[in-house]
């Protein structure tokens, strides 16, 4: 019975929080050993987060809910008419991609985030697998899933030749705002940048710091004064926790959570016993005359905290994963690199010692080195989080 719920084409209503992944996180090559000529990198993004909310255009206000289960056939952007919405379409990846586009949640509880180019070869290996002679024999229609997904990750998945075929519903933002989180990332990368202190390639050098302090203010509006220019681990702990934290406070779960009340009346525990809206955990007598009785709120009947904006974040996540991956692509589109691995914000890759496909910078949203001054002669790596 699971198994056919899990192969029900659902084209009810779009549940929001199912379009909120998270980022690309694992390894493309298990083992690799740099050749003659040939050099490692692992390069991460400066403050990817705070860099997306700098310069994302943000869908505001309440949208417009489009219910259609139209047939159609999306082959390029153009086809999407939607400039910035939260779509939900049957999707068919290309056989063949260097880079896959879009995430799809595997597992009982959605516990994996894969990018596959078959849905049905992704189910029938939940614990994922190895098998370099492996050949997908699935139709077109079977390697196809489901997507909720952003107007802006769609499109880069159109260009990449994913098929839509089925557009089930749209929800439709008509308004945006560009400065939505401008202000207050500006004010805490400051603080962030104050207390870093100038890069080692920088400092001391009196042309440089002044070019830097002059293109954080050209590029984000950033005011740095050089005389704040000094290294403090407290000052810039808090200030990276304020830039990392804030978009995500808009999607905090709020299902699931289990509660707890006790009572000596037995009028609360009937009250309890037969509400609806709740699932008992279980009751424990504290003492003769105390009772605890531990619920949860059914998913239905939750509801939403006032300051609750779950596109705000789902948006922030989806343009992040747009970011690295046009860095991947990058990597992977210039002759001589490889690919090694990926983690929501930081790239490994091998490449000619004179062709580095990606360049670095001190600023938001540009590349550094993590280890500058180690050279990197081995890769290996067991899985997502593990490498050596």
């Amino acid at each position: 019975m699971r198994l056919k719920f899990k192969n029900y084409l659902d084209n009810g209503p779009i549940d929001i929080r199912s379009a909120f992944f998270g980022g690309r996180t694992g390894p493309l090559k298990l083992f690799h050993k740099t050749g003659a000529g040939q050099k490692i990198s692992y390069y991460d993004v400066t403050s990817l987060y705070p860099f997306i909310n700098m310069t994302t255009r943000y869908p505001t206000g309440h949208p417009d809910v489009h219910i259609l289960n139209n047939d159609v056939k999306w082959t390029q952007p153009s086809d999407n008419t939607f400039e910035l919405a939260l779509l939900k379409v049957f999707v068919i990846p290309p056989r063949s991609i260097d880079i896959p586009v879009l995430p799809m949640k595997i597992g009982d509880d959605d516990e994996r985030l894969l990018f596959p180019l078959c849905s049905t070869c992704a189910k029938e290996n939940p614990n994922g697998d190895v098998n370099e002679n492996y050949s997908c024999k699935h139709s077109d229609q079977q390697r196809g899933w489901v997507s909720t997904c952003t107007s802006i990750e769609l499109n880069e998945a159109l260009k990449e030749g994913y098929v839509v075929t089925k557009v089930f519903r749209v929800l439709e933002f008509k308004n945006y705002d560009d400065n939505l989180f401008r202000p207050y990332i500006r004010e805490f990368m400051a603080q962030k940048i104050h207390a870093s202190g100038f890069d080692n390639d920088i400092k001391g050098d009196k042309q440089k710091e002044e070019n830097f302090i002059k293109e954080c203010k050209e590029k984000f509006g950033i005011i740095i004064e050089k005389e704040k220019m000094k290294v403090n681990k407290g000052k810039r702990t808090q200030a990276k926790l304020c830039l990392n934290n804030l978009w995500g406070r808009f999607s905090l779960r709020n299902f699931g959570l289990s509660q707890c009340v006790v009572t000596d009346d037995p009028a609360v525990y009937t009250k309890y016993s037969n509400d609806p809206s709740i699932i008992i955990n279980f009751f424990e007598e504290l003492t003769d005359d105390l009772l605890l009785i531990s619920y949860t709120k059914k998913k239905e009947f939750v509801e939403e905290h006032d300051s609750s904006n779950v596109i705000i974040s789902l948006w922030t996540t989806s343009a992040a994963r747009i970011h690295l991956l046009h860095a991947m692509q990058q990597v992977v589109r210039t002759p001589g690199c490889s690919l090694l691995y990926t983690d929501t914000d930081s790239l490994i890759f091998s490449h000619p010692i004179d062709n580095c496909p990606l360049q670095l910078g001190p600023h938001l949203g540009q590349f550094t080195d993590e280890y500058p001054d180690f050279k990197i002669l081995e890769f290996c790596s067991g899985g997502a989080k593990q490498i050596k």
